[in-house]
């Protein structure tokens, strides 16, 4: 009898996919506390799920000469200290 094969880590892809993945994801966070974008669903009147995605309200602001992806959140908060 043969012995199954260990399940191995499958590795990030190394194209251009990867690459134009990461930096999707990057752009839809935020540069000072990390958070980013959730899941949710559009529920229609037939209660069929449709998943969506909720995004920050994300700002380009220029940070110590740095441009940053600021949340309002961290936004308000940087006022408010």
């Amino acid at each position: 009898m043969a012995k199954s094969p260990k399940a191995t880590a499958i590795p990030a892809p190394a194209g251009r996919l990867g690459i134009r993945f990461y930096n999707y994801m990057n752009d839809r966070t935020c540069d000072i506390c990390k958070r980013g974008s959730l899941k949710a669903y559009n529920v229609s009147h037939s209660k069929r799920h449709t998943l969506r995605r909720q995004h920050l309200n994300l700002q380009k602001k220029t940070i110590n000469g740095k441009p940053k992806n600021v949340c309002v959140k961290c936004l308000r908060t940087m006022v408010k200290k």
